[in-house]
């Protein structure tokens, strides 16, 4: 029956059953068999769970709490509707809390932006094609323009999709260009700088702890094997920047690009100026929990090139060298083979000395 259906589908209710132990708080744990019969029908049926925003669990009395209250769909479904919102909403007259589905346009998605797959590097003639093309953009059309990529793509959003957001008063804020007006004004003024002035500070009686060799060291056109190292210690399967190529990318075709990377690194140590290419990032929001009421419940994190990574990781490497010699014996955090928790046993031992009177 679900082999031969074409149709989009959505089953939406009380399922009297939880999918793992994390969906009940309190009394016994769940009955294995059951969630497994629960969840073999699930697969069978070619659904999914479509998630959720509010709180964790939807159903309650005085000692357990579950969340058997639930939405699934289909990969039809998904193909046909960008976005399933489910939010579980506050129980008022029952002891199951109400779910709301609401289907939509996603609205917040941008022209899309290419992504350099590690994979790709694997085929035989990888180098090949890339000496041949001035660009790879030929990928586009490839094995992984499929409808499972698609689904997988439209999945991700919706998961990630945005809707509503609590502002201070209490109310919702569920228009479109109303969201993105607060989740800019939020993020600017949480990332916001005042600058610092130190024009009326004495510095004088702060000891010159870098010497003439340092200087030169970390000044110093840095060489082919320098470079190679920085490219090579950023793992190959993290998030790629604006560019779309991560380190896979340069660390599979090194002996393709190692003579431009070597040269923008000899200039960027020259003093020469940085332009977007290479300073650009994505801002990323990666919620907290499921239930998402307000912008701070989004921890902000950035996404550069590795353009840019692999020149901070030189600096990060020349700068290992001096650290232990201008930072402090007792400044135990961030310097290789010294432990934060230096300072607190420290204390300990000088207290317990104290209280025992030795």
């Amino acid at each position: 029956m679900f082999d031969d259906c074409n149709l989009p589908w959505i089953v939406v209710g009380d399922f009297n059953t939880v999918q793992n132990i994390e969906e009940r708080n309190g009394g016994n744990i769940p009955n294995y068999y059951d969630m497994k019969d629960f969840n073999n029908a699930i697969l069978e049926a070619g659904l999914e769970d479509a998630g959720y925003s509010g709180k964790a669990f939807t159903w309650a009395n005085s000692r357990l709490s579950e969340r058997i209250d639930r939405a699934f769909i289909n990969s039809n479904w998904v193909s046909i509707f960008e976005v399933t919102s489910v939010r579980h909403l506050e129980r008022i007259c029952s002891d199951h809390a109400p779910i709301l589905v609401d289907i939509k346009r996603n609205r917040m998605i941008g022209k899309p932006r290419f992504r350099f797959q590690n994979m790709w590097s694997k085929h035989k003639d990888f180098c090949k094609w890339l000496i041949q093309k001035a660009a790879i953009w030929w990928w586009k059309e490839g094995d992984f323009n499929t409808k499972f990529f698609h689904n997988t793509v439209k999945k991700r959003r919706k998961k990630l999709y945005v809707d509503h957001i609590m502002k201070e008063d209490g109310t919702w804020i569920t228009a479109h260009e109303d969201l993105v007006e607060t989740c800019v004004n939020y993020f600017a003024g949480l990332l916001h700088s005042e600058g610092c002035n130190f024009s009326d500070h004495d510095f004088s009686f702060i000891p010159k702890l870098v010497n003439d060799m340092d200087n030169n060291m970390l000044m110093s056109p840095p060489s082919m094997d320098e470079v190679k190292v920085a490219i090579f210690n950023i793992h190959k399967d993290s998030a790629p920047g604006p560019d779309g190529f991560g380190s896979g990318f340069f660390q599979s075709c090194w002996e393709i690009v190692k003579e431009d990377l070597h040269k923008a690194a000899v200039d960027f140590f020259a003093g020469s100026h940085l332009d977007k290419a290479y300073t650009s990032s994505l801002f990323v929001l990666i919620p907290k929990s499921n239930d998402i009421t307000n912008w701070k419940d989004f921890r902000p994190i950035s996404l550069t090139n590795v353009k840019m990574n692999f020149l901070s990781k030189m600096l990060v490497n020349r700068l290992r060298n001096i650290l232990p010699n201008i930072i402090t014996q007792n400044q135990t955090g961030f310097v290789p083979g010294r432990g934060i928790v230096d300072n607190i046993l420290l204390a300990q031992e000088l207290i317990h000395t104290i209280n025992s009177g030795n």
